[in-house]
């Protein structure tokens, strides 16, 4: 029975010391960055930018891995699974923890359960966008054209009950128009630009360019104030849509049972690489904002947020599929 303790409290030894070292020499390899959608696109870009100064920070490379796909669900679900060791981090956002528990009866992972959140990367100012040849220049004018045109507009998302496509179904319903929801997968932007679609609700940095060019109008903006990029464009606010009560944010976690050290050295990693002037210069210009940094405020705000997800569905009258 000695031996036994002995043995025991040995191998306890060696277990708290192993872990110790492994948070302390954390990283010793390549980290994995999944991300939930295509090449291109904010959540894409603000991806890739971020990681070649969290590579800096950390010694080793971060590797961006797209896995685009179900409503960002497949990325989603890869990183709830993978080994919880700080070598798999994913780009987390309203979908994935605030819209899909509300909309689909059976998720792949837990947003609570499986996940520990580490950064709050950034929220973006969305812009309700059109086509350049549409009839139409203001929110008023839209509704107005919707209401006397049902069924020919389309309104580009990226799938059902993705946060696009619930914006749709809540303008539908307290305008009682038929706008219809397209689902382009992570095509938003081409969609948009091409004319294959004539609207959309996207983050002001994807169609930026777009908008300087013409090829694209900026209906309004859901900041609440008008912001310096494009200061003629009104706020949901001014132009009715302030009732609307989410916005689109983008955070980094890690499988739940990463250790707490690790998830530390990471975040601490994320607020210096956030600091980089090319970084900082993107998220200027695509009216990005950060948030907070804490581990702990970052979950919070997606508890709060879930919050404001299930008013939304409510307003909306979708039911989980």
């Amino acid at each position: 029975m000695v031996f036994f303790k002995t043995l025991v409290f040995s191998l306890g030894i060696i277990f708290v010391t192993t872990f110790c070292v492994s948070a302390q020499t954390y990283p010793v390899k390549p980290i994995r960055f999944l991300v939930p959608t295509s090449p291109g696109g904010i959540i894409d870009v603000s991806a890739r930018l971020i990681a070649a100064p969290l590579s800096a920070q950390l010694g080793k490379q971060v590797i961006v891995e797209n896995r685009p796909g179900a409503t960002y669900s497949i990325a989603t679900d890869l990183c709830a699974h993978a080994t919880p060791d700080g070598y798999t981090i994913c780009q987390i956002n309203i979908s994935t923890h605030s819209f899909n528990p509300y909309v689909f009866k059976k998720l792949p992972y837990d947003p609570v359960k499986d996940f520990k959140p580490v950064y709050f990367q950034l929220s973006a100012v969305q812009g309700l966008m059109a086509y350049k040849t549409v009839p139409f220049n203001t929110v008023g004018e839209l509704k107005d054209y919707a209401l006397k045109n049902k069924g020919k507009l389309n309104f580009a998302t990226l799938g059902q009950s993705s946060s696009a496509d619930l914006f749709c179904t809540w303008l539908n319903k307290i305008w009682g128009t038929d706008i219809t929801g397209v689902g382009y997968g992570g095509g938003i932007r081409i969609a948009l630009q091409s004319g294959e679609s004539q609207l959309t609700i996207v983050g002001i940095g994807t169609l930026a360019e777009g908008v300087r060019s013409g090829d694209v109008k900026l209906l309004a903006v859901s900041a609440k104030e008008r912001i310096p990029q494009f200061p003629d464009a009104p706020t949901f606010q001014e132009v009715g849509l302030g009732a609307y009560p989410s916005s689109f944010w983008l955070g980094i976690a890690v499988p739940a049972k990463t250790p707490d050290a690790i998830i530390k050295k990471l975040n601490a990693a994320f607020i210096e690489a956030a600091k980089d002037l090319r970084y900082q210069e993107y998220l200027a210009g695509s009216a990005l904002l950060l948030g907070p940094t804490t581990p702990e405020a970052f979950a919070e705000f997606i508890e709060a947020d879930r919050k404001a997800a299930a008013t939304i569905i409510k307003l909306t009258g979708v039911t989980a599929r």
